[in-house]
């Protein structure tokens, strides 16, 4: 069964800053596994309260995916939601680690968020410069078709 093209079908088309957006935010993806589901007797914490660290790292990767995936704004926050709600209930299976909906909650935030407020300004950008297509458009065809 192939995997779906969801995230990769604009992958040619995509300008190195977003390539590079893209990766980061993987890896990010994949960080907040590691980081979710370490022991508790692993965790090192930032001083910060959790729902802080919760929010700002999913804001964080959000952004990366929406610079990214610039047209993926809901799939990205449900995504990211979804994906928070998986951590914390893998959590129960992890020895000194708990699942908290609170944490569920502050790492949603986070995500919406980062994907709102990336979705407006991308769109304010994309307004104030738009893109222009390569491909000659029928307004600007001068052999007289």
């Amino acid at each position: 069964m192939p995997i779906p093209d969801i995230f990769f079908a604009d992958r040619r088309r995509a300008l190195p800053y977003q390539r590079a957006a893209r990766n980061a935010a993987w890896l990010c993806t994949i960080l907040l596994a590691l980081l979710s589901l370490i022991p508790g007797s692993m965790q090192v914490r930032s001083g910060m309260p959790g729902g802080i660290e919760h929010a700002l790292a999913y804001f964080g990767t959000a952004t990366l995916f929406m610079l990214g995936y610039d047209k993926k704004g809901w799939e990205t926050a449900v995504g990211l939601i979804a994906y928070s709600g998986l951590l914390e209930v893998l959590q129960l299976l992890v020895p000194g680690r708990t699942a908290n909906f609170a944490d569920m909650l502050a790492s949603g935030s986070g995500a919406l968020f980062g994907v709102t407020l990336w979705a407006v300004l991308l769109k304010q950008g994309s307004q104030q410069y738009p893109i222009r297509s390569a491909a000659p458009s029928d307004s600007t065809r001068h052999d007289g078709a």
